[in-house]
């Protein structure tokens, strides 16, 4: 904030945005006197900074470049593909009760792909969840943007439920890409998935709070499950 401080102080315009999930009553002071402009990209943030904090701050709508969504691929043939973006596979990934609501679908034309850049320690296992499931798959591998664009967007649902989100990219990608999602029914998921219209959201439950006091949540297991068996349907899918 200092550093910041002294271009501003110089008359360079400074105009920034914190990840919200990073961002508490003791970053406020420091921030207002170090940014000219503090922006949001989500109703979400922007309820939380004026609430709690006072402070206001403009909406800067997200997209997807067009070149993105012309880079999708055909979709892949057989088993209907769910594919849950892990990321940077930590602890707001809800992978145990996400795989237990898969497994609970009993249909043999169905596949699951947890795909992950890399895998933090405090991340639930992706094998002992799957109990030796032959349906699901464990993908780790930091894509090039173009591979990745490619593998992603061959699969016919996005299915990532998030404990809390502080924008979720892969959100807009999915749907850029033409993918349902089914994920979980919070803000700011629910910002940009339209239940019934561009995918459906699970019922959640909260189980606690990040430092810095934004919520996090699980799915309702049996609700998620319901959800997959309905997208399932190849022809609801396609």
């Amino acid at each position: 904030y200092d550093e910041i401080g002294r271009l501003r102080a110089l008359g360079v315009r400074t105009i920034g945005r914190f990840v919200w999930e990073r961002f508490g009553e003791k970053d406020v002071d420091g921030a207002l006197e170090a940014y000219e402009t503090i922006y949001s990209m989500t109703r979400a943030e922007q309820d939380r900074y004026r609430s709690l904090f006072g402070m206001g701050t403009p909406r800067v709508r997200y997209g997807i470049h067009p070149s993105v969504i012309a880079s999708a691929a055909p979709k892949r043939t057989g088993p209907i593909t769910f594919i849950f973006h892990g990321g940077l596979q930590g602890a707001r990934k809800p992978i145990a009760a996400t795989i237990e609501a898969f497994r609970r679908v009993e249909r043999d034309d169905i596949r699951l792909i947890v795909k992950s850049q890399a895998v933090k320690t405090v991340s639930e296992d992706v094998a002992d969840a799957a109990g030796g499931d032959p349906r699901i798959e464990h993908v780790i591998a930091d894509m090039a943007a173009d591979e990745y664009a490619e593998f992603t967007s061959s699969c016919h649902v996005c299915l990532t439920p998030t404990r809390w989100e502080g924008l979720g990219v892969w959100i807009y990608e999915a749907i850029g890409f033409g993918m349902p999602v089914i994920s979980t029914d919070i803000a700011p998921v629910d910002e940009v998935v339209r239940d019934g219209v561009n995918g459906l959201l699970a019922r959640s439950v909260e189980i606690g709070q990040k430092k810095r006091g934004v919520p996090s949540f699980d799915p309702d297991v049996e609700h998620l499950a319901s959800l997959i068996d309905e997208l399932a349907d190849r022809a609801r899918t396609l």
